[in-house]
Formats: structure tokens, sequence, C-alpha cells
């Protein structure tokens, strides 16, 4: 069985819980809670502040070479209808979470065995463990964008059939990197603070997105979006401020996967006022909130 390993997952749970410690440093991280779960998957539930619906990371895989581990999470948001996102999302999906069980805004057991993976998906999370030092990436489009072929058809309170999408009308117009950004920029500060420690580098990638296209019998095909483009956002976090020397930084950019362009390299390169909307100036100061006020003894 395809599991996280007693080791990260701990080194994640040790994560989430230092920031759990107060209710000053949830609410400068943006935290209201954290629940981990086991049935359909294997993953944690967020609570963000700022929005009424829940985040999920459902683990996917671990690959271990040359001693870095690299785990990978889907990423999820399960919309509160009462947020204005909740009408970017599928017939289906809002049917879904309008009718299937959900407690405290996210899914039930019993209603995970029912959910799609594409259900309400809208990126994907990686942390990859070397050396001495993290690396957290997000990926994601800036929009998740569906087309039904066929249109849609459901029965109403009658039982007759009404058509509530035409033939090749649009399904779903999630704003993914918005969402995606959102969350990673919780979960960056919550690393940030554990390790005491800011980015040393910052990596952004632009590439074509897609749309997709789903027929009748819901096949999707998948064609060029025009602007739709996929967005990597990858950051390295040393395990201490001490260790951000030249040559950790040099290592750092060796590994990067799908490597864009390096928008911060510390003290050789920022060019972060060019990109105000990928980066949080909290990440810096939650480094220094932890060098403040964690025991120096304890450590993720």
């Amino acid at each position: 069985m395809n599991t996280l390993l007693n080791q990260e997952n701990d080194r994640l749970r040790n994560v989430l819980l230092y920031s759990l410690l107060d209710d000053k440093m949830r609410e400068h991280i943006g935290l209201k809670g954290v629940s981990q779960f086991f049935h359909s998957g294997e993953g944690w539930y967020f609570w963000l502040l700022q929005r009424k619906g829940v985040y999920e990371i459902e683990f996917l895989g671990r690959e271990e070479k040359n001693s870095r581990v690299s785990i990978e999470f889907s990423l999820k948001y399960y919309p509160h209808p009462d947020e204005a996102v909740f009408a970017d999302y599928s017939i289906f999906e809002q049917l879904m979470r309008l009718q299937y069980p959900f407690e405290q805004n996210c899914p039930t057991p019993q209603c995970r065995e029912n959910l799609s993976p594409h259900f309400f998906y809208i990126g994907k999370i990686n942390l990859l463990w070397y050396d001495e030092a993290v690396l957290l990436s997000v990926c994601s489009q800036n929009r998740w964008i569906e087309y039904l072929k066929q249109g849609l058809k459901i029965k109403n309170n009658e039982g007759v059939l009404q058509e509530v999408l035409g033939a090749g009308e649009k399904d779903r117009n999630i704003p993914g990197w918005d969402l995606s950004f959102d969350f990673y920029n919780c979960l960056m500060k919550a690393f940030c603070f554990a390790y005491r420690s800011a980015p040393q580098l910052i990596s952004l990638k632009h590439s074509p997105g897609k749309v997709d296209y789903i027929d009748e019998t819901k096949k999707v095909s998948k064609e060029a979006g025009g602007d739709i483009y996929k967005i990597r956002l990858i950051a390295v976090i040393p395990f201490s401020q001490g260790l951000s020397a030249p040559g950790k930084i040099s290592e750092a950019a060796k590994v990067l996967p799908e490597k864009g362009e390096i928008i911060y390299q510390e003290g050789k390169k920022d060019f972060l006022h060019l990109y105000p909307n990928f980066f949080d100036k909290d990440w810096w100061r939650m480094a220094e909130r932890g060098r403040e006020i964690l025991p120096e003894g304890l450590r993720v």
C-alpha cells in the first residue's frame, strides 16, 4: 500500500502542530485548524481563516533517490455554498456539495467513497526533503475550465428532464491558481515558522495550460487553452537560517524539478517586486517569529 512513512508524516504533523500553538500564531499563519484522515485515501483537511470552505491534500505517492525524499499530494478545495467561487464549480460538484453528507464543510467517509479524483481538484503540492533543506512546490492553472460537448440535462423535482447546460457550454471555470496560492501561502508561513528559516530560493515557471472537453461517454479530451496557463512555484527553505550559505543555495538550484525562472536567490538575486502575486513578505516575518518564540531544542 502506498502510504506516508512515519518520518515524513511526523515532519508534516510537527510543522502543523507548531503552527497551532496559540491563537496569535494561528492568526498570523492563517490557520483555523487541521485534521488528518485515513478513509478512502490518506491526507489532511485544512480550515483557513480567509475562506469558508475546506482544503484537502491527499497523499499520491513518494519517491526516494540519493537520500532525497519527495512526496506528492493532490490539492482540492471544497467551497462553502455561500462563497462566490461555488458557482464556478461544475454542476455535478455543486450538487454533490449540496446533497451529499458534509461535516464542517468537508466530506464524510461515506461521501469520500463516491468522490471522483477529479471533483474539487485545483492543483498539486510537492514536498521534497534533501540534505539540510525542504522544498515546497505548488502547481495549478490560472483557471480550470471544462466544456460539455453534449450539454447536460437533469431531472427536476417532478422527475422531468430539464436542460441546465446547452451543447458545448462551459460547465467549470475555477480560479485554480488563486485558490491554490492561498493554501500554499499558509503552508509556507507554517514551514518558515516551524523551521525558523525564510526561503533562500524561489523559482517560478509558466507553461501552456489545457482546457477539458467532455463527451457523452465522459471521455475527456484536452486542448490548448490560449490564455490558460500552468503555473509552478517552488521555494526552498533551509532547516535553519545559518545554513543559507552560497554553496547550499547552489545545491538547492540543482534539485529544482521543472526549474523555471529563479525570481529570488538569497544574497544574489531579488526580482520579487516584479511578481507581487507569487510571494508573501510574511514568509520572512514568520521565520523571525519562529526564532523568537520556539524553544531552541524544539525541532521539526
